[in-house]
This record gives structure tokens, sequence and C-alpha cells, in this order.
């Protein structure tokens, strides 16, 4: 339980020069290292993806072919939340860039594989 709170008013803030507000991408990722990704969904990858992450709506547009969009956003170059969601929507998932997410999913996919090939 909290006994007592100070207000420190009087102080000056101690680390102020530290903080900077990062970006934060559609993932909920604050990280101010981002890159583009370039998506190819089909409608039930557009769904999952707006259901799971509603801001990615910014990103998303028609393509030419009936039914399918394109997502695109800066994201974080880490990958995480979209290694997630394309791995677990990989039939519903196409991507087209960067070449950096396709060298980190088939590095995933390789972990993947040696796991469950015992």
């Amino acid at each position: 339980r909290i006994k007592r709170v100070q207000i420190l008013t009087d102080q000056p803030w101690q680390y102020k020069d530290e903080h900077h507000k990062k970006d934060t991408d559609v993932f909920r990722i604050a990280n101010d290292d981002q890159v583009m990704v370039d998506l190819e969904l089909d409608i039930q990858g557009r769904n999952v993806l707006l259901d799971t992450f509603p801001g990615a709506n910014v990103g998303i547009s028609d393509a030419s072919e009936k039914n399918m969009f394109h997502f695109q956003s800066n994201i974080n170059a880490d990958f995480y939340g979209i290694t997630n969601f394309i791995l677990g929507n990989s039939d519903n998932v196409h991507v087209i860039g960067p070449k950096s997410l396709k060298e980190h999913l088939q590095k995933k996919a390789r972990k993947i594989i040696t796991k469950y090939n015992h």
C-alpha cells in the first residue's frame, strides 16, 4: 500500500535530456529505427490485420486484383509484431518487401523447421 506521496514540484526534472518521443508503428512498437514494408493481403489477411491492429488501416489500399489489398507502412526494423502476424497468416499474406523482412522470416522459418524436425 502507498502510505504517503511527496510531490516534488520544486525540483527540476533530473534526466530531461535523456527523454524523447519515439515513433510508434501500427504494431504498437516504439522504435526510431523503422523501415518501410510492403505486403499483399487477401481479404482474410486484411481483416485479421485490422482486427488485431486497427491502426494499420492508414496503410491499407486496394490492389488491382479483386479482394486483394496492399499494406505499406513504416514499422520497427526489428519486425516485432509483424513477424507473428505474417507467420500466423502466411496463407493470406505475401511479403513484397523489404528484402530484410524476407530474410528475417526465412531465418524464423528455419528455426521452426529445425525445432520440429526431430
